[in-house]
């Protein structure tokens, strides 16, 4: 990561997507655990298993991965533009619920 100010915008993580091809690309925290388990920051496979055991209903075809730091000049992009877009979308997608996870 190259800005010290962040990064507002967000990555989609189609649900079926290979964790093998995941990575965390700040180095704000020590993600060595993450990496080894990534139901630490990101529980799609608890939620998989909630899902397949009647608990919870559907889960969304898209997830949505944003940057824990974010600063400055970057917040009201975060605020005023990623920040809606990501509305609109789990909007557009009928989302019910969201699960945010802080990392």
């Amino acid at each position: 990561m190259s800005d010290p100010n962040g990064d507002p915008t967000f990555r989609t993580i189609p649900l079926e997507s290979d964790p093998n091809k995941w990575q965390i690309t700040h180095n704000y925290y020590d993600h060595a655990d993450a990496e080894k388990d990534w139901n630490l920051i990101f529980p799609l496979e608890r939620l998989r298993e909630l899902r397949n055991f009647g608990k919870i209903g559907a889960l969304s075809s898209n997830h949505y991965s944003l940057m824990g730091h974010i600063t400055g000049p970057h917040l009201p992009t975060l605020l005023h533009q990623t920040a809606k877009e990501l509305a609109d979308r789990l909007r557009d997608e009928h989302t019910d619920l969201a699960l945010l996870v802080p990392a």
